[in-house]
């Protein structure tokens, strides 16, 4: 799930393109804030890339906030209006440990859960898609 808040307030999100495909796991239930149980799968197939673009013309956005499972390398970029449409800024690369799990065969008890914190008068500013890749997952 995606999660991006500006100022204090949540930023809307839509999901404009995913390299994956399920009907009944569609692009859209990665930022669907009502419902905190709401996720998408994939099969692997490593990198993913899902492209999130702000309802509102742009927003100043302060933090960034990911919940995954068995992601093990990720990257978050910003495109903002002042630049080139076409140019994301790379605001975190990051390798994950993977999720606590219980050694019994069952699923991890815990998700992945990044925070990252943006600069709203730099980097965070007028910030018109977010981009999520996920370069490699835990096997």
């Amino acid at each position: 799930m995606v999660g991006v808040d500006f100022v204090g307030e949540r930023v809307k999100l839509e999901v404009a393109f995913v390299t994956f495909n399920d009907d009944q796991l569609p692009g859209s239930c990665i930022v669907n804030a009502e419902e905190p149980n709401s996720f998408v799968l994939t099969s692997g197939g490593f990198p993913h890339e899902v492209l999130c673009a702000t309802c509102a013309a742009c927003a100043h956005i302060n933090k960034i906030k990911l919940v995954l499972h068995d992601a093990k390398h990720i990257q978050v970029e910003l495109c903002n209006t002042e630049r080139n449409h076409d140019t994301y800024n790379i605001v975190l690369d990051r390798t994950l440990a993977r999720g606590e799990c219980d050694g019994k065969g069952n699923d991890c008890k815990q998700c992945q859960v990044v925070i990252l914190s943006v600069n709203p008068n730099k980097e965070g500013k007028s910030v018109k898609e977010v981009r999520l890749r996920i370069l490699s997952g835990h096997s």
